[in-house]
């Protein structure tokens, strides 16, 4: 099994998404500035799509955002699982 390199913190809310990452040796980096839904990279839309079909992702009781979903990925941003949270 592919060690993660990275944990991130996805987060969309009125047409906007926003990632933080964790790099498992620097810790914690800025979270990146909200940007529109259709600038969201490749990579990155992959895995919210995998998300939303697998019912992965946690819907927020009061907006914004409207979801959050957390995941690890290997270094070259491939999905390695998502991460369940706490109720």
């Amino acid at each position: 099994m592919t060690k993660p390199a990275y944990e991130m913190r996805y987060t969309e809310g009125g047409g906007l998404f926003s990632i933080q990452r964790w790099h498992r040796e620097r810790g914690a980096e800025p979270p990146r500035m909200a940007m529109p839904v259709l600038m969201r990279p490749d990579w990155l839309t992959v895995i919210i799509d995998t998300a939303r079909i697998g019912k992965r992702l946690r819907i927020v009781g009061t907006p914004p955002p409207e979801f959050i979903c957390w995941f690890t990925t290997d270094k070259d941003y491939n999905l390695i699982t998502f991460l369940e949270m706490d109720e």
